[in-house]
């Protein structure tokens, strides 16, 4: 049997686990979300936008499109998300 303060932990470090995994997957689709809803008159539709997204970054002087552009934002959400 596990001790009161050893499931807490292992509960507290289930939680902010599967946060980080919820924000990873989430990221993305709320980034494309709101740009979306920022910019409704000059996106058509949602995907338009999310090709926008990938190709800010060849217009930056890349070559190729980046999906790491959806992901902007991501790390201050993780931060945020383990000392609670």
């Amino acid at each position: 049997t596990m001790s009161s303060s050893a499931s807490h932990t292992i509960l507290a470090c289930a939680g902010g686990t599967a946060g980080a995994i919820e924000a990873i997957l989430v990221q993305p689709l709320e980034l494309i979300k709101v740009r979306f809803q920022l910019n409704h008159g000059h996106n058509g539709s949602i995907i338009s936008c999310a090709r926008e997204i990938l190709a800010e970054e060849s217009a930056a002087g890349g070559t190729t499109m980046k999906v790491s552009r959806l992901f902007r934002g991501l790390l201050p959400e993780l931060c945020g998300m383990f000392p609670t």
